[in-house]
């Protein structure tokens, strides 16, 4: 099960900066690159696949986190 506030650490962690849990990563300075990093190490913790889409859509850690619990 995803959390916002462990999602909100991954985002942290891949841009390099504080955020929180209503920030949109590609507002915090997320790009293609650390989309990419970001939804390697969500399907490496999850142990499946997720594609970049899905942060095309759920952009903020607490919009992802919900989304990954409804699919999980």
């Amino acid at each position: 099960m995803f959390t916002a506030d462990a999602l909100t650490k991954l985002f942290s962690k891949v841009l390099g900066i504080s955020c929180g849990a209503s920030d949109s990563f590609f507002d915090l300075g997320g790009d293609s690159l650390s989309a990419v990093e970001l939804t390697t190490e969500l399907s490496a913790l999850a142990g499946a696949r997720f594609d970049i889409s899905l942060l095309l859509d759920y952009q903020t850690p607490s919009e992802l986190a919900a989304r990954l619990n409804d699919i999980a």
